[in-house]
């Protein structure tokens, strides 16, 4: 398990190993040998870094940007059911499943860790004793989404021991794994050197560098969200892509590998728009949490 610093640097080093190993950019790459030679170095660098890390995925403290994606998608469904069962009990006038249902989206995101399988079991039980009722069938809540939702709460909170029990930079960092992230630290001056001589051929390979090559800032400082937008037919990454968060003043356009990021960005709940020419565009909602640049990625259809 790395630290927050190891982890950042991490993904910092493997998002540039991704953007080097594009088959476009080989092709520029190819054109200048100095950055071309640097290259090949840096890559078998990452390599033998990629091989002392067991736990790529986790950080000091347990936490991945995955958890808070797993907390969302279980706040969007159980709103779902609420807010389809509580229209249920106004009709039928049953005061006490109102109440017992009448939580929002936001309300469910903004709960402990450690509430969220005690506040999924609760609604389970309010709602069950309906399941079998012909009033209540046409709204779409089976036993079998709510056992989905019961299994999803059950995961989440499995992993919630894992995060609260922070080990110490002392614990999980060693020489090796510090020593080869500063030789790729090395490795990056170099490329900030030799950049400049695909600016004029090349500026989309040039800005994808940049974005890529920025110091990682997950679960440290800032809040935001970052993701991926790739074609949902061929899982190709989608280049020039605009990502909104709409009322905030806040967008980005995704690079050669699909990626964005945008950051700092208050901590609430936002809607995300993403257009693409060509393609179908998608409006989500997504919290941001703070001291944390989470994660959304994006599938899109072509029209």
């Amino acid at each position: 398990m790395l630290n927050l610093g190891q982890s950042n640097e991490y993904r910092r080093f493997k998002s540039l190993d991704d953007l080097f190993n594009l088959p476009s950019s080989v092709v520029v790459i190819n054109t200048f040998t100095p950055f071309k030679d640097e290259v090949v170095i840096y890559h078998s660098d990452f390599i033998k870094l990629d091989l002392l890390i067991p736990n790529k995925g986790a950080l000091s403290t347990g936490v991945t940007t995955e958890k808070f994606v797993d907390k969302e998608k279980i706040a969007k469904e159980m709103g779902l059911i609420c807010k389809k069962a509580k229209a249920f009990a106004i009709k039928t006038g049953d005061n006490i499943l109102e109440v017992a249902v009448n939580v929002s989206v936001s309300e469910i995101l903004r709960k402990k860790e450690a509430d969220v399988l005690p506040f999924v079991i609760n609604i389970i039980a309010a709602v069950n004793p309906f399941i079998t009722n012909v009033l209540f069938i046409p709204y779409g809540i089976t036993s079998v989404k709510l056992a989905t939702q019961l299994a999803n709460a059950t995961t989440y909170n499995a992993s919630i021991g894992v995060a609260g029990s922070i080990i110490k930079t002392s614990d999980i960092a060693n020489k090796n794994i510090n020593s080869a992230i500063k030789v790729l630290q090395t490795s990056l001056h170099t490329f900030d050197l030799l950049i400049d001589e695909f600016e004029v051929v090349n500026p989309d390979f040039v800005a994808s560098y940049h974005l890529n090559a920025e110091a990682q800032h997950i679960g440290i400082h800032h809040s935001g969200v970052y993701g991926v937008v790739t074609d949902v037919a061929t899982g190709e990454p989608i280049y020039g892509a605009t990502i909104k968060i709409l009322g905030a003043a806040k967008s980005a356009t995704t690079d050669l590998l699909g990626k964005y990021e945008m950051s700092p960005v208050g901590t609430k709940i936002y809607q995300l728009e993403v257009t693409v020419p060509g393609y179908v565009s998608q409006i989500v909602i997504h919290h941001i949490f703070t001291g944390v640049i989470g994660v959304r990625n994006f599938a899109m259809v072509k029209l």
